[in-house]
Protein backbone atom coordinates (compact mmCIF):
# COMPACT_ATOMS: atom_id res chain seq x y z
CA UNK A 1 0.00 0.00 0.00
CA UNK A 2 1.13 3.11 -1.17
CA UNK A 3 1.38 6.47 1.46
CA UNK A 4 -1.35 8.76 0.60
CA UNK A 5 -2.01 11.34 2.56
CA UNK A 6 -5.34 12.47 0.31
CA UNK A 7 -6.68 8.75 0.40
CA UNK A 8 -6.03 8.60 4.61
CA UNK A 9 -8.14 11.53 4.71
CA UNK A 10 -10.64 10.15 2.51
CA UNK A 11 -11.19 7.13 4.39
CA UNK A 12 -10.65 9.24 8.06
CA UNK A 13 -13.76 10.96 6.79
CA UNK A 14 -15.57 8.22 6.23
CA UNK A 15 -14.57 6.86 9.70
CA UNK A 16 -15.55 10.19 11.17
CA UNK A 17 -19.42 10.13 9.19
CA UNK A 18 -19.87 6.72 10.69
CA UNK A 19 -18.99 7.23 13.97
CA UNK A 20 -15.85 5.38 14.28
CA UNK A 21 -13.91 7.39 17.26
CA UNK A 22 -15.23 8.34 20.47
CA UNK A 23 -13.83 11.18 21.92
CA UNK A 24 -11.80 10.28 25.68
CA UNK A 25 -9.98 11.26 27.93
CA UNK A 26 -6.48 12.23 26.53
CA UNK A 27 -4.54 10.76 29.51
CA UNK A 28 -5.20 7.01 28.75
CA UNK A 29 -3.12 7.04 25.84
CA UNK A 30 -0.80 5.91 28.29
CA UNK A 31 -2.17 2.67 28.95
CA UNK A 32 -2.39 1.90 25.22
CA UNK A 33 1.17 2.41 25.67
CA UNK A 34 2.11 0.43 28.08
CA UNK A 35 0.50 -2.50 26.58
CA UNK A 36 2.29 -1.44 23.64
CA UNK A 37 5.03 -1.96 25.70
CA UNK A 38 4.15 -5.16 26.85
CA UNK A 39 3.11 -7.04 23.79
CA UNK A 40 7.07 -5.67 22.38
CA UNK A 41 8.55 -7.62 25.38
CA UNK A 42 5.96 -10.32 24.64
CA UNK A 43 7.18 -10.46 21.32
CA UNK A 44 11.11 -10.37 22.26
CA UNK A 45 10.33 -13.42 24.18
CA UNK A 46 8.31 -15.50 21.89
CA UNK A 47 11.32 -14.83 19.45
CA UNK A 48 14.04 -16.02 21.98
CA UNK A 49 12.15 -18.60 22.81
CA UNK A 50 12.16 -19.57 18.64
CA UNK A 51 8.52 -19.31 18.48
CA UNK A 52 8.29 -16.78 15.61
CA UNK A 53 4.55 -17.11 14.93
CA UNK A 54 3.34 -16.00 18.46
CA UNK A 55 5.88 -13.12 18.36
CA UNK A 56 4.73 -11.74 15.07
CA UNK A 57 1.57 -11.72 16.58
CA UNK A 58 2.43 -10.11 19.31
CA UNK A 59 4.42 -7.69 17.68
CA UNK A 60 1.44 -7.27 15.75
CA UNK A 61 -0.96 -6.18 18.63
CA UNK A 62 1.80 -3.90 19.59
CA UNK A 63 1.69 -1.81 16.79
CA UNK A 64 -2.27 -1.96 17.19
CA UNK A 65 -1.71 -0.60 20.68
CA UNK A 66 0.55 2.21 19.49
CA UNK A 67 -1.25 3.35 16.90
CA UNK A 68 -4.52 3.99 19.33
CA UNK A 69 -2.50 5.77 21.93
CA UNK A 70 -0.71 8.22 19.54
CA UNK A 71 -4.07 8.54 18.35
CA UNK A 72 -5.82 9.32 22.06
CA UNK A 73 -3.13 11.11 22.71
CA UNK A 74 -2.50 13.47 19.85
CA UNK A 75 -6.68 14.34 19.23
CA UNK A 76 -8.70 12.56 22.15
CA UNK A 77 -10.25 10.27 19.59
CA UNK A 78 -10.29 6.52 20.05
CA UNK A 79 -10.80 5.12 17.34
CA UNK A 80 -13.60 1.60 17.19
CA UNK A 81 -11.51 -0.30 14.72
CA UNK A 82 -7.34 -0.84 13.74
CA UNK A 83 -8.20 0.42 10.11
CA UNK A 84 -9.96 3.84 11.48
CA UNK A 85 -6.98 4.62 13.78
CA UNK A 86 -4.35 4.30 11.16
CA UNK A 87 -6.50 6.10 8.76
CA UNK A 88 -6.72 8.96 12.10
CA UNK A 89 -2.67 8.80 12.23
CA UNK A 90 -1.64 8.83 8.70
CA UNK A 91 -4.10 11.71 7.79
CA UNK A 92 -3.53 14.00 10.55
CA UNK A 93 0.46 13.08 10.09
CA UNK A 94 1.04 11.94 13.66
CA UNK A 95 3.39 9.30 11.97
CA UNK A 96 5.57 9.54 9.34
CA UNK A 97 6.03 8.01 6.03
CA UNK A 98 9.26 5.86 7.26
CA UNK A 99 6.85 4.98 10.10
CA UNK A 100 4.20 4.11 7.63
CA UNK A 101 6.61 1.37 6.16
CA UNK A 102 7.28 -0.10 9.43
CA UNK A 103 3.91 -0.54 10.48
CA UNK A 104 3.12 -1.94 6.87
CA UNK A 105 6.18 -4.56 6.62
CA UNK A 106 5.30 -5.56 10.65
CA UNK A 107 1.31 -5.88 9.10
CA UNK A 108 2.67 -7.85 5.85
CA UNK A 109 4.87 -9.61 8.20
CA UNK A 110 1.45 -10.94 10.27
CA UNK A 111 -0.50 -12.21 7.63
CA UNK A 112 2.63 -13.83 5.95
CA UNK A 113 2.93 -15.70 9.28
CA UNK A 114 -0.63 -16.49 9.06
CA UNK A 115 0.37 -18.49 5.95
CA UNK A 116 3.51 -19.71 7.08
CA UNK A 117 1.62 -21.21 10.21
CA UNK A 118 -0.82 -22.78 7.85
CA UNK A 119 1.08 -24.12 5.01
CA UNK A 120 5.29 -23.80 5.48
CA UNK A 121 7.71 -23.09 7.74
CA UNK A 122 9.93 -20.18 6.49
CA UNK A 123 9.86 -17.20 8.90
CA UNK A 124 13.17 -15.38 8.96
CA UNK A 125 13.82 -14.31 12.66
CA UNK A 126 16.38 -11.61 11.41
CA UNK A 127 13.60 -9.77 9.88
CA UNK A 128 11.56 -10.39 13.10
CA UNK A 129 14.30 -8.80 15.23
CA UNK A 130 14.63 -5.64 12.21
CA UNK A 131 11.60 -4.54 12.67
CA UNK A 132 11.10 -4.93 16.15
CA UNK A 133 14.18 -2.40 16.75
CA UNK A 134 12.45 -0.19 14.45
CA UNK A 135 9.35 -0.23 16.79
CA UNK A 136 11.70 0.33 19.28
CA UNK A 137 13.21 3.44 17.80
CA UNK A 138 9.50 4.97 17.07
CA UNK A 139 8.37 4.61 20.70
CA UNK A 140 11.77 6.22 21.51
CA UNK A 141 10.41 9.08 19.35
CA UNK A 142 7.18 9.57 21.05
CA UNK A 143 8.29 9.10 24.84
CA UNK A 144 6.44 5.64 25.01
CA UNK A 145 9.68 4.69 27.26
CA UNK A 146 9.49 7.16 29.68
CA UNK A 147 5.78 7.24 29.77
CA UNK A 148 5.38 5.50 33.10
Amino acid sequence: MKFDIDSFKKRYDQCKDKNRYQGVDKDIYRYYFKSSKNDLSKSQDELLSRNLFWSIVALDSSVSQFIHGISIEKSGLRPKSRVCAENLVFAEEFLSEDEYIVIQNIRELRNKAVYDALFRDDLDSSVIKGLMGQLEDIFIKFGVENDW
